[in-house]
């Protein structure tokens, strides 16, 4: 699979992260290294703990994450669900 493909079967937008990083390589290596991003588990452990301050960073972390790499599908679920 491409990352092109791999864009499209997750609702990505492959042309604008193209834009911002000029390069598959650098598309590939970091959509690689979001696989091992803890803002999630911290998100879920905060809200878990009833952390409410912690649970937004890793919210926010999570989302600029995901607005960088062009994940409009997880960032519209992110936008949209909870509170930041």
């Amino acid at each position: 699979m491409t990352m092109q493909e791999y864009y499209k079967a997750i609702g990505g937008n492959y042309e604008a992260v193209l834009g911002r990083l000029h390069s598959e390589a650098l598309i590939q290596r970091f959509t690689l290294k979001f696989l091992e991003d803890q803002s999630y588990l911290q998100l879920k452990q905060a809200l878990e703990n009833k952390n409410y301050e912690d649970a937004f960073r890793s919210a926010h972390t999570l989302k600029g994450v995901c607005q960088n790499l062009s994940f409009d599908r997880l960032l519209y679920f992110l936008s949209s669900t909870y509170f930041c």
